[in-house]
C-alpha cells in the first residue's frame, strides 16, 4: 500500500474524515514523541496552545509526553488504539523551507502518524521574535487537524492554511489562528462515530515509526 504525506499546498474543503474513533465529548489523544532539542518548557507551552486551539474546535486534547517516560502506561498504547502519534523531529526532510511538518496518510486519507520539523520551527522563531512553544503547538494542531481531517483539510485561513508566509506566522505567534467552524464540526463528528476507526496497517506502522521514538524510523 502506497502512503501520502501531507505538506503546505493547495487543496479544498471536503466532507471526508481521516482517522476517526469513538469519543465521549469529542476527545483526541495525542502520544508525543521528541527527536530534537526541545527544553521540556517549551513543550509544556507547546501542548498548552495545541490544547487550547482545539478546545476552541470543542475538542479536548490529551497531550501524553512520552520522551519523559516512556514506560508510563499512557505511552504504552496499542496501534489498535484510538490514539494519535506526534514525532517532533529535529530536521525537515522536505525541501521546501516553509514546510514546517507532514502528515502519513493512506490511499484513503486515513493516518495516525505525523512530523514536525523543529529546525523549522527554530528558524521562524529567530527571524519573527514568534514565541517557540506557541509556534510549535500551532505547527502541532495543524499536522493533527490533518491525521482527523484526511485529505484536501487546508482551508484558506486559519491553522490549516496551506500558506505559511510571514503575515500568518505572524497571526500564529499571535494566537489568533483556529480551525473553522465548518472544520470543527467535521471533526468532532469524526471523532464521535466508532464505525470511522480504522486501524493503521502494519505497513503504515513500520514506515512511519509508529508508537517509538522517530529516532528509531
Amino acid at each position: 500500500m502506497k502512503f501520502k504525506t501531507i505538506r503546505r499546498g493547495f487543496g479544498c474543503v471536503v466532507l471526508l474524515c481521516g482517522i476517526a474513533f469513538a469519543s465521549a465529548g469529542a476527545q483526541l489523544h495525542v502520544i508525543v514523541y521528541k527527536d530534537a532539542p526541545v527544553s521540556e518548557e517549551v513543550l509544556d507551552r507547546a501542548r498548552a496552545e495545541a490544547v487550547r486551539i482545539f478546545r476552541g474546535a470543542g475538542i479536548e486534547l490529551s497531550w501524553i509526553n512520552c520522551s519523559r517516560n516512556m514506560a508510563a502506561n499512557e505511552c504504552q498504547a496499542s496501534p489498535a488504539e484510538g490514539v494519535l502519534y506526534l514525532n517532533i523531529v529535529s530536521q525537515g526532510t522536505l525541501v521546501h523551507d516553509l514546510v514546517y511538518g507532514e502528515a502519513f496518510l493512506d490511499d484513503r486519507g486515513k493516518g495516525k502518524v505525523a512530523d514536525v520539523f523543529y529546525d523549522r520551527v527554530k528558524d521562524a522563531q529567530r527571524e519573527l521574535g514568534i514565541n517557540e512553544g506557541r509556534l510549535l503547538g500551532a505547527i502541532a494542531a495543524h499536522e493533527i487537524g490533518h491525521l482527523v481531517l484526511g485529505l484536501h483539510a487546508h482551508h484558506w485561513t486559519g491553522i490549516m492554511t496551506p500558506n505559511w508566509d510571514r503575515e500568518n506566522l505572524r497571526l500564529l505567534g499571535m494566537g489568533t489562528l483556529f480551525f473553522s467552524k465548518e472544520q470543527a464540526i467535521r471533526m468532532r463528528q469524526c471523532l464521535s462515530e466508532p464505525e470511522r476507526f480504522i486501524a493503521v496497517t502494519d505497513a503504515q506502522n513500520q514506515e512511519s515509526g509508529i508508537a517509538k521514538p522517530r529516532s528509531n524510523r
